[in-house]
């Protein structure tokens, strides 16, 4: 295949050009490759091979006298076949071809006054064949150990997605897009990407713009902060997900909390994007498929049964990816491959309260405050229950990231105590408590002869609601002068601005995101490639797994990290088969020469 991107007139012109030139060749053959080109005589670089998974080492060197050489070391299967390259300048064959086209002995394509040809010769057995495998070669992970399935592989292979979330629709569209060739199905009980269209509000919180380093970008994680540490955001972090969606026409603003939203405000631009690129590599996405069992068959394969469970029907896949979510039938096809099951508890939460005097400050809210989160029965709150972000007083209780964070880090201990336990929320985190009572002093002084009912002390910024709510719970007469305030009671009221419990009762819900701490345990899953440790050929990522993060676009960090990881690497592992069923070679050539 050939693509012109600017013509070439004649010897005196500049031209820059694309070419893709496919050659199959079969194990022990060695190829020998000429190019020609209108360089004449000038220096410039020489065309960039690249393959996957045939992998090319390259030497460049400068024209002298109108002549070029290039030498490539092709390893193709563990053999290692010499390459040579060579070419004349100035030299032309013809106009501009579409195609390139193959026959036994010889790859030719011709563009803008190039030529390239590619000759077979040694040990072939079946000639040379069209429309081979074209895979990317921009995978950083080593091959996955697939290749018990060569014997059984026929010439078209496939990848089922099992659940059409973000993991599983990110995972497919990377697979297919690195490996054109490969076949991708995704199979979606319901609608595909429900939970990136309700996420956020409506508008998607995308990733995170904070915490971008793998270590501290990992420590946001209750669940994988300490394996995660590794080369999992390293592949693809949140810096590699805005890239990939913009240059997907979605824009991005981050917000002054870090979370990062589409600028049209709507997660319909997302899954617009996301879709889009669907239709566009060709996966095929089956929606309202509901996958009823999974088993892996002797030679490798994969065998699905799917429903109605009145008239089921059978598929196989060469390669399975389980990317469900929290759903209960994603743990039971896991279970059913040989993975166990952490049991799943709620985590992203809103806390309840039996204190009616707070719920009636519904809509107060606190742009950052301290919090410590205390369990029934524990006296020190382990690692996590100490957190600091904002806070929003709910006709139920307490809500906003600071709670959000701490029912995250304490999800499976809450879930242990029946949600019972005391949140203690320091109002005012930067000023000590001596500064706090200094102020309230000094207030005292200057205004002696305003009501206490007018409001606290500017310098402290409480909502005037709420300062009511506290005089009233230390026993203080709103109508009473500052001057008049007893100073026990003052005291009392500083410490509980420093110091505030409310008593947790039970645990409300965070609209209709859930997210759960549990699922397949990392250490049964290879985070560099996402392939089970137990299960050759088959790929988990996202929620499926014991990992979530705090709220602010972490836990679909987690989703394009390990969804990206997971097609990389199964495109990687497709190449290898394919190359192993004929090796091929694909060489995709870009020059740019200005006229002598």
């Amino acid at each position: 295949m050939a693509h012109a991107l600017a013509r070439a007139r004649g010897a005196a012109a500049f031209f820059q050009g694309s070419l893709t030139i496919r050659a199959s060749f079969q194990e022990g053959t060695t190829a020998a490759i000429s190019v020609q080109t209108p360089f004449c005589g000038h220096s410039g670089t020489f065309p960039r091979f690249s393959e996957l998974p045939v992998s090319f080492q390259r030497w460049q060197s400068q024209s002298s006298s109108g002549s070029h050489s290039q030498k490539v070391s092709v390893v193709a299967n563990g053999a290692q076949a010499p390459v040579s390259g060579f070419g004349h300048g100035c030299a032309s064959e013809g106009p501009v071809s579409s195609g390139a086209s193959v026959s036994r002995e010889t790859v030719r394509s011709t563009f803008d006054g190039a030529t390239l040809a590619a000759t077979e010769s040694g040990a072939a057995q079946n000639g040379v064949h069209n429309a081979h495998s074209h895979c990317s070669p921009d995978d950083p992970h080593p091959g996955s150990s697939l290749g018990d399935k060569s014997g059984g592989a026929s010439d078209a292979l496939t990848l089922v997605v099992v659940g059409g979330g973000a993991a599983g629709i990110f995972g497919a569209i990377r697979a297919k897009e690195a490996c054109p060739d490969l076949e991708v199905v995704v199979l979606e009980k319901s609608a595909p990407l429900s939970k990136v269209r309700i996420s956020g509000g409506g508008r998607c919180n995308v990733t995170t713009g904070l915490h971008i380093e793998p270590g501290p970008l990992s420590g946001q994680y209750p669940r994988g902060h300490r394996e995660l540490r590794g080369a999992f955001f390293r592949t693809h972090g949140p810096k590699e997900t805005v890239e990939w969606f913009e240059a997907r026409g979605v824009a991005l603003k981050k917000e002054d909390d870090g979370r990062m939203f589409p600028v049209t405000n709507t997660s319909a631009t997302v899954i617009d994007c996301l879709l889009s690129e669907v239709q566009r590599l060709g996966v095929k996405l089956r929606n309202g498929t509901n996958v009823l069992s999974v088993r892996r068959l002797p030679g490798g394969h994969f065998e699905l049964t799917l429903g109605p469970v009145t008239r089921p029907s059978v598929m196989t896949s060469d390669f399975l990816m389980l990317a469900t979510g929290s759903a209960q039938r994603g743990y039971e096809l896991a279970g059913a491959l040989g993975h166990t099951v952490i049991d799943p508890r709620p985590s992203l939460f809103t806390f309840c309260t039996p204190d009616t005097d707070l719920t009636a400050l519904a809509g107060v809210s606190f742009p950052q405050v301290g919090g410590e989160l205390h369990l029934e029965g524990q006296r020190k709150p382990p690692p996590g229950l100490q957190q600091e972000g904002p806070l929003l007083i709910t006709h139920w209780g307490l809500s906003g990231p600071l709670v959000l964070k701490l029912s995250a880090w304490g999800a499976r201990g809450l879930f242990d105590t029946a949600y019972k336990g005391s949140l203690v929320v320091d109002f005012l985190p930067g000023m000590q408590a001596a500064a706090v009572a200094q102020e309230m002093l000094a207030y005292r002084t200057r205004a002696g002869k305003k009501k206490l009912a007018s409001g606290g002390p500017p310098a402290l910024d409480l909502p005037r609601r709420f300062w009511l709510y506290l005089l009233q719970k230390e026993g203080l007469d709103p109508e009473l002068t500052w001057a008049q305030a007893p100073g026990k009671p003052l005291q009392k009221l500083t410490d509980s601005l420093k110091r505030r419990p409310f008593i947790i009762a039970g645990k409300g819900q965070f609209k209709d995101e859930v997210v759960k701490a549990g699922g397949v345990p990392l250490k049964e899953v290879t985070l560099a490639t996402m392939e089970s440790r137990v299960c050759r050929g088959l790929f988990l990522a996202g929620e499926l797994l014991d990992v979530d993060g705090v709220t602010g676009g972490f836990n679909f960090q987690n989703a394009w990290t390990g969804g990206y990881i997971a097609g990389s690497t199964i495109a990687r592992a497709a190449g290898e088969l394919l190359a192993a069923a004929g090796t091929h070679l694909e060489f995709e050539e870009e020059a740019q020469a200005a006229s002598c």
